[in-house]
Parts: structure tokens; C-alpha cells; sequence
């Protein structure tokens, strides 16, 4: 899935564990690309004896870093 969006191999912290119990597991990784922020997340869970996965894929705009205020020249 991560090949198809050509983000690059996720490097290890990326991918955060939202909550966690017996039945499933809940994680979620936001990743930079293109001015933007794709978030991907993951639930995997028991179905049976097997575990299965799902996952969602939201893309939202890169929040722009606070403005430095400048510095004003001293008086002379």
C-alpha cells in the first residue's frame, strides 16, 4: 500500500499505536508529502482464528510553520 502512494520506506516512530486490547490493535502514521499530510490508519483485529486488517487513507494540507516575528533594528 505505502509502494502505491511512493512515500518511502517508513523509518522506525513513525507508526504510532493509538489504543491496544485483546480483540484489536489501533495505529495511525502521518506522513509529509507534497505539501501535504497523508494519514494512514490502521486497525488490525481477530476475526476467528486468523487476523485481519483495515485501513484508511486521508490526505490534508501541511500546516504551515509559525511566522518568526522579525527582529526590529535597535535605536540609535
Amino acid at each position: 500500500m505505502i509502494d502505491q502512494l511512493k512515500l518511502g520506506p517508513l523509518r522506525e516512530g513513525e507508526i504510532k499505536t493509538i489504543s491496544s486490547s485483546k480483540q484489536q490493535v489501533v495505529c495511525n502514521v502521518a506522513l509529509p508529502s507534497d505539501g501535504n499530510v497523508i494519514n494512514i490508519d490502521y486497525t488490525f483485529f481477530w476475526q476467528g482464528n486468523t487476523v485481519d486488517m483495515r485501513y484508511s487513507i486521508s490526505r490534508r494540507p501541511a500546516q504551515n510553520p509559525p511566522a518568526t516575528p522579525q527582529q526590529q533594528a535597535p535605536l540609535r
